[in-house]
């Protein structure tokens, strides 16, 4: 069985089947947006047929863009997809495809805004086309938010619309268990750190917090077996809502400093997402709580924030900012994530690059405020 969210309205869960949710937005025309490969790999294809019935072979299929998509493949989509007159988007995949579908719903037919990206564009304010989004993957959580990246030469974007978030999320743990270890490490590792790093973000409220500490629950039962019981499709369901969940609490607080550097760190390196993310984020334990003083903070009150963060070690159980940075190691060490980059030479101008590259907004939204001198020191912990 499936969960089916209306994320429009407080993420109710909806009591009905795929097929009649298609119909009640009377859609004539419907593009199914996929990966290349992951689509039949994961079941998801076979999923869709079964239920969609004949709406399936009737639908436009989409398929023709990268992980982390790129301008190009944005416009080249609206190129060819422009004149199918799609009124229905069904996203299934991983973020990547997600986010992709997102950007699809606001700007098929408002190319206008998007021209001379990224030096001149216009936020979305408004979209003709519905979107259902079904994950493919336990991690980004992207079904759930109103935001999309989009890269340029190597930089990371980020878009932001209410017009973005997807109408419906559909949550089917059975077509996200045939992918690898390596990608499942992946995402629940962007799963874990966007929960955490919502419960310290600057944006936090107390509807954040809500969500991130159902993510984390759901996810920190399971974090330190999951190697061995990945394949668990009553694991895998704690995690796709864990991951769903943690979608939710960063579509109002937003990420903070370990994804702020991580988007370099895909790029320069072709390093997954959510594996660059959980490179640095365990030495934030430590950086948030340590580096603590009244002069180099983000967040409007110091004391509440240091309560914060003790609220939420108390919440994972791993003890001072120390011990939790010990254990998110131990954790990236048991799903086979390498905390370490190997260069052969030239350190210096790639730590460099990569300081210049970090994505500034996000950076902000971290209650302790970063150097250059900071942010130099945490790249070369992870390379050598």
């Amino acid at each position: 069985m499936y969960k089916i969210f209306n994320n429009t309205k407080d993420d109710h869960e909806v009591e009905t089947d795929l097929l009649d949710l298609t119909a009640k937005f009377d859609a004539k025309k419907i593009l199914i947006l996929t990966g290349q490969n992951s689509f039949s790999e994961s079941e998801a294809e076979n999923f869709l047929i079964t239920e969609l019935k004949d709406k399936y072979t009737k639908a436009n299929f989409y398929s023709d863009f990268e992980n982390n998509p790129k301008i190009e493949d944005l416009t080249q989509a609206i190129q060819k997809l422009r004149s199918k007159d799609i009124e229905l988007i069904i996203a299934c995949g991983g973020g990547s495809v997600i986010d992709f579908a997102k950007l699809l719903k606001v700007y098929l037919y408002d190319a206008g805004s998007i021209l001379d990206f990224p030096s001149k564009y216009k936020n979305p304010s408004k979209s003709q086309i519905s979107m259902i989004a079904i994950p493919t993957t336990a991690g980004t959580g992207s079904e759930a938010t109103h935001f999309s990246v989009l890269y340029d030469n190597k930089k990371k974007y980020s878009i932001a619309s209410d017009h973005m978030l997807p109408d419906y999320s559909i949550l089917n743990s059975s077509i996200c268990l045939n992918a690898s270890l390596k990608i499942k490490s992946s995402c629940v590792i962007d799963a874990f750190s966007q929960a955490i790093e919502s419960f310290w973000s600057v944006g936090a409220n107390l509807e954040s917090i809500k969500f991130a500490e159902k993510a984390i629950h759901l996810i920190n039962k399971h974090i330190d077996n999951f190697h061995i019981n990945h394949k668990d499709e009553n694991v895998m369901s704690d995690i796709l809502l864990g991951a769903h969940y943690s979608g939710k609490a960063i579509n109002i607080s937003k990420t903070t400093a370990p994804h702020a550097l991580s988007y370099s760190i895909t790029s320069f390196f072709g390093i997954p997402h959510g594996h660059a993310v959980g490179m640095t984020l365990g030495e934030f334990f430590i950086i948030n709580e340590q580096l603590a003083s009244m002069n180099a903070v983000n967040c409007r009150d110091l004391s509440s924030h240091m309560l914060q963060m003790k609220s939420l070690r108390e919440l994972l159980g791993w003890g001072d900012c120390i011990s939790c940075n010990d254990k998110w190691k131990s954790i990236m060490k048991n799903l086979g994530l390498n905390m370490q980059i190997k260069l052969n030479g030239g350190q210096e101008g790639v730590i460099n690059r990569l300081a210049d590259s970090v994505n500034t907004e996000r950076l902000s939204n971290n209650p302790i405020s970063l150097t250059r001198e900071n942010i130099i020191k945490l790249y070369l912990n992870i390379i050598s």
